[in-house]
């Protein structure tokens, strides 16, 4: 996935200015996982103030899940729900390189590699950019479609693409007490 993020801060003047121009540091796209990509674009740990000098802390991620008063925004691309069922996909090794990626997000999931079910503790603004997902809940579930906006509020979820192309959804995360 090729983005460009632009990041503005203010310079030793007070002046306003560009702090950075290029792709986000923690981007990847999956080898285990065809298809998959994940970008953590931007992150903040609370107690920010603004104006700021717009110093990026994305690059030294604990985990993708925020803590309270903390935010995330990422951009994921899920591949089509088969893609796991191709041969010569391992399981094990797909689950490694998205644990190293999306640090501390399977701490949330129920079964990681086994069950997509899983509930973070944050608030999630979601915006499915293209494609096509279905999102579960234990009482049931929608289709969700491009330009369709979700509002996650921690509960028990999980995604699924049944279709046979990717979807991209764009997410701010914000970390709320449990």
């Amino acid at each position: 996935m090729e983005l460009r993020r632009v990041v503005t801060g203010v310079n030793s003047d007070g002046k306003s200015c560009f702090v950075s121009d290029g792709p986000p540091p923690h981007a990847h796209d999956f080898v285990e996982l065809p298809g998959h990509c994940s970008a953590l674009v931007w992150m903040t740990d609370g107690g920010e103030s603004t104006p700021n000098t717009g110093v990026d802390i994305t690059p030294g991620v604990q985990s993708v899940v925020p803590g309270p008063g903390q935010t995330r925004f990422q951009i994921v691309t899920l591949p089509p729900s088969g893609v796991g069922a191709t041969p010569g996909f391992d399981a094990e090794k797909a689950l490694a390189e998205q644990q190293e990626w999306s640090p501390g997000l399977f701490d949330h999931f129920e079964n990681p590699g086994a069950s997509a079910f899983h509930a973070t503790p944050s608030i999630d603004y979601c915006v499915l950019l293209d494609g096509e997902l279905v999102l579960q809940l234990d009482e049931g579930e929608r289709a969700i479609h491009a330009g369709d906006i979700v509002i996650q509020n921690g509960t028990r979820h999980a995604w699924q693409n049944r279709t046979d192309q990717v979807a991209t959804v764009l997410c701010v995360l914000v970390g709320v007490s449990k």
